[in-house]
């Protein structure tokens, strides 16, 4: 069920639209065609919907799309919900019910809120001009309040029925809503409790103040939204017709039923759209009308209306037309993981540096590792900004701080207390307590097994990570339960980031429409403060009584741990350079959640990625053997008791092992945890390789595409360590993974913001591989998988399945 188009072309007029060519028979064919999803009822289906088409009307080709969230059928006794009516945007000339757009936005409000959503496959013109559209829809209400449909009668509540459209959607919203209230008896037993106008597209004959400032906007401009209009509008009628202007004549006697009624009415609208003083207008007038209205009008419409980059001199760089409205949506509605593929054609067509209109300003993408070097580098300090942080993020850390004081004292407390090479040295013992536990951990594992099966490694380098990582935080050796309680806590969060995305496209729309999606939020937020305060406070006791004997002028006691000073010592006093203030317990969470996060998901990640590639070419793996027993010498057995100590291959050790060295770069290199770094944000107009980049424009560098450049890498697909030995690095000389002389591959980032622990990072995957392949022998379950998937890092599809066995066997 889908829109149809005539066949018959002619030349496309550029004063129009290049998505519209007019047919002499007064039809159109739409250049611009919407992705689309199918509907379905399979129970195996990911979607967390069923999804049915019906036939509203057969003769004009109109349907119904039905969302039943998934859960619905098996409450018992059935539940209730509310009724959503949605109308579809597209300037009544696009898209459909069945777009992609459309579908998962009523997706998200059947979910959410939750409800029974129809939407409505209406008429579109100028085959059908208005209104046929309100018509159809008027149509459908009367479809709905007599039909026998199960997902309707068992599952929807008549008397708690809304109205919704989204553009053009929320003008059938409006004139649906208006013929409603002029027979609503013969509705029953429907009920409508409101009208939700999502950003309406009406339009009038005089201009208002925000089309004129707004006139040339990138993706409404003035001409484009008249010419909708004239498609749209009965033959000879102008935008001051009642289907277009809803203040024409102080506005339908109707609204006063409205009010009578008392059906509540949202007018949504933003500071970035050419028709926002209209939506302004039709809020006055309805308020005047006595009708009770919502209007919430914010800067959304900067998200789908970005404002024209006309105005610099140079072009930003090359990238696809932007289509009104659509496609800024379907870009925010996708992860860069989603995006990849499409970014990678658009680097072979446009070159490797791209611009995407994702949200109000440019997203610029950079996949050159010249250019990047240029940016980061040469530019650096205009690079070194982060985008304003969004509604779910705006919390203290490192990562995402602006770049000012408080980044540079947050950046210098953690290198200079926990990362220093001196520091870095003297946890030593906790990474030697940990591999210990790690291979603990995999014995048993392996031991509890028959000798046929085999070992989930991720999970036990996971654990291991956070045995690690919550030492050097909290400078406490914590008990299994701990630990797997802070893992809990902090893989909810870091896991649960993409579907938070819609709250930060909809900061103050979101806690209306997604309210449970922001309890979910605030509820998990809640369960790491409640994991970590604990801890926290704990460590701010131990902190103050060392100040106080220091203050008293007492020794260490005898036996007194000082070896590990631990993350949140360094920030109990943190006094912050802008506020003039101590860091705040909630504050000291986030700090600490990204010092585990950053140290725990990625890490763990690479080190699979490694392990899984020296499982897959046993020939690599059995090199690196000989080059680390060649340095230590055969392992002893991996079965220790509790009074001896594990013998490791040491941190000196390591410098002695380039091989070793390749194997992990090689692995960073062709599986990036990260496919892309954290956005950059520039703080000034800026000339990038011959193209402007605007102020506060968000700068994204490719990782991934970096890393497998044929340009420079030769077979960049294949796992090849020995690479790192040509091409100028020799075996006596270490590759600069910070980019500094020249970008290759940027795993850490690069420049000013890079990973500040990218130094620790490569030490803890260089020990637990060196260690790991030292002791045992890895062998590969079947074929080694290396499809992806993307979680919070960029993971194995099917986790790595190992068997292992000691390269020593016990006496």
């Amino acid at each position: 069920m889908s829109d149809q188009t005539a066949s018959t072309t002619l030349t496309v007029d550029s004063n129009e639209s290049p998505f519209i060519v007019r047919n002499p028979d007064g039809s159109i064919t739409r250049q611009l065609i919407s992705p689309s999803t199918s509907a379905t009822v399979d129970p195996s289906h990911p979607s967390p919907v069923l999804t049915r088409d019906v036939t509203l009307n057969q003769s004009n080709d109109t349907w119904l799309r039905i969302f039943l969230p998934r859960h619905a059928p098996d409450s018992s006794p059935p539940c209730k919900l509310p009724l959503v009516v949605y109308y579809h945007g597209g300037g009544f000339i696009f898209c459909s019910a069945a777009s992609t757009i459309f579908h998962d936005f009523c997706t998200i409000i059947a979910t959410e809120i939750p409800s029974v959503v129809v939407s409505v496959e209406y008429r579109l013109a100028p085959e059908h001009r208005l209104p046929a559209a309100y018509d159809d829809c008027v149509e459908a209400l009367h479809w709905i309040k007599t039909s026998d449909d199960e997902w309707l009668t068992k599952f929807a509540d008549f008397s708690n029925c809304y109205l919704m459209g989204t553009s053009a959607g929320g003008n059938i919203a409006y004139h649906t809503g208006l013929r409603a209230a002029a027979t609503v008896d013969d509705l029953e037993p429907l009920k409508i409790k409101g009208l939700i106008l999502h950003h309406p597209f009406f339009g009038g004959t005089e201009r208002t103040g925000s089309e004129m400032r707004l006139a040339n906007d990138k993706v409404l401009p003035v001409r484009l939204s008249d010419l909708m209009w004239d498609l749209g509008l009965p033959i000879g009628a102008d935008r001051d017709h009642e289907y277009s202007n809803p203040t024409v004549g102080g506005g339908s006697q109707l609204c006063d039923q409205i009010g009578t009624l008392g059906w509540k009415v949202m007018v949504m609208g933003c500071d970035g759209d050419p028709l926002i003083n209209r939506q302004i207008e039709l809020g006055k007038m309805l308020e005047e009308k006595g009708v009770q209205v919502v209007a919430v009008l914010i800067s959304l419409c900067s998200l789908l209306f970005p404002s024209s980059p006309g105005k610099h001199k140079k072009k930003l760089p090359p990238g696809p037309p932007t289509i009104p409205i659509i496609s800024n949506f379907l870009w925010l509605r996708k992860s860069f993981f989603d995006l990849e593929p499409i970014l990678r054609d658009l680097r072979r067509k446009h070159g490797p540096v791209i611009t995407l209109w994702i949200g109000s300003r440019p997203a610029i993408f950079v996949g050159s590792h010249s250019v990047a070097h240029q940016a980061l580098f040469q530019k650096g300090f205009v690079f070194a900004d982060r985008p304003k942080p969004p509604a779910t993020g705006r919390i203290l850390n490192i990562n995402s701080a602006a770049y000012g004081p408080t980044w540079r004292l947050l950046r210098r407390n953690l290198t200079s207390e926990i990362l220093h090479p001196s520091r870095v040295k003297s946890y030593s013992s906790a990474r030697r307590w940990v591999l210990g536990i790690l291979m603990d951990c995999l014995l048993n594992s392996e031991s509890q097994q028959s000798q046929s099966a085999e070992v989930m490694v991720v999970d036990h380098f996971r654990y291991a990570m956070f045995c690690l990582l919550t030492l050097l935080c909290f400078g406490n050796k914590l008990d299994e339960k701990q630990i797997k309680q802070i893992e809990t806590a902090q893989r909810q969060l870091i896991l649960s980031f993409g579907r938070f995305n819609v709250l930060n496209f909809w900061p103050k729309v979101g806690k209306i429409l997604f309210r449970n999606r922001w309890k979910e939020l605030i509820e998990i937020r809640q369960n790491q403060e409640a994991v970590l305060i604990p801890l926290i406070k704990a460590r701010k006791e131990v902190v103050r009584q060392r100040q106080h004997q220091q203050q008293e002028g007492k020794q260490k006691e005898e036996g007194e741990d000082q070896s590990v000073v631990a993350y949140v010592d360094t920030l109990v006093d943190l006094e912050l350079p802008d506020e003039k203030r101590k860091v705040k317990d909630g504050e000291i969470v986030s700090l600490c959640g990204e010092f585990l996060t950053a140290g725990t998901d990625t890490t763990s990640t690479a080190l699979e990625w490694i392990m899984a590639n020296l499982l897959k070419y046993p020939r690599v793996q059995a090199k690196l053997y000989e080059e680390i027993s060649g340095v230590v010498g055969p392992p002893p057995s991996p079965r220790i008791s509790g009074k001896e100590q594990l013998v490791v291959v040491t941190e000196e050790e390591l410098q002695m092992m380039p091989y070793l060295k390749a194997v992990v770069l090689e692995g960073l290199r062709r599986h990036p945890p990260g496919h892309f770094v954290l956005p950059h944000s520039v703080t000034e107009d800026v000339e990038l390789n011959g193209y402007i980049v605007p102020k506060n424009a968000t700068v994204n560098f490719m990782v991934a595409e970096m890393g497998w450049d044929p340009k420079v890498w030769d077979d960049p697909m294949e796992f090849k360590p020995e690479r790192f030995f040509s091409a100028g690095v020799g075996e006596g000389e270490v590759f600069d993974v910070t980019g500094s002389r020249e970008i290759k591959m940027m795993p850490f980032g690069a420049g000013r913001r890079i990973c500040p622990g990218f130094g620790l990072a490569l030490l803890h995957l260089e020990y637990f591989v060196a260690n790991l392949i030292w002791y045992f022998e890895w062998t590969a379950v079947d074929d080694v998988d290396l499809s992806e998937k993307f979680e919070f890092t960029v993971v194995m599809k099917n986790p790595l399945r190992a068997h292992i066995s000691p390269r020593t066997k016990e006496e």
